[in-house]
């Protein structure tokens, strides 16, 4: 009875490790991307299945961080299009481009400093799953 009482812990302990090594692949993969490539592989984050509390925790921390990394970067690409040479923006919108460039900076400014906690957590859910 202990025997497979023990099997079964260890199975879910398998379980567990194997998810938590997903999703931190993942975020791997998502922070080494090129921003072009950032949405795919947020996306794909998004995906994943979780069930172990602690890895979705994570996983729902890195996607909050990395979605408002996204925003900004969406942001950025839309300024960009508005303020490009022969554009057929109206004069005062460009204007308004100053303000907006502010706040995108503020939110790639908490985008960074989220990004970093996802990468903290991501060590403590490594090291508690697989150490």
């Amino acid at each position: 009875m202990l025997a497979t009482l023990g099997g079964c812990d260890s199975e879910a302990k398998r379980r567990s490790q194997a998810e938590a090594v997903r999703v931190a692949q993942q975020i791997d993969r998502l922070r080494e991307a090129d921003n072009e490539h950032k949405r795919g592989e947020l996306g794909t984050l998004i995906g994943l299945a979780c069930g172990e509390p602690a890895v979705c925790t994570l996983k729902e921390l890195c996607v909050r961080a990395y979605s408002l990394h996204q925003e900004a970067l969406d942001e950025i690409a839309a300024l960009k299009a508005m303020t490009a040479p022969g554009s057929a923006v109206p004069p005062a919108a460009v204007q308004g481009a100053s303000s907006r460039l502010g706040v995108t900076e503020q939110k790639l400014e908490r985008a960074r400093t989220d990004t970093e906690e996802c990468a903290r957590e991501q060590v403590v859910v490594v090291r508690r799953f697989l150490l």
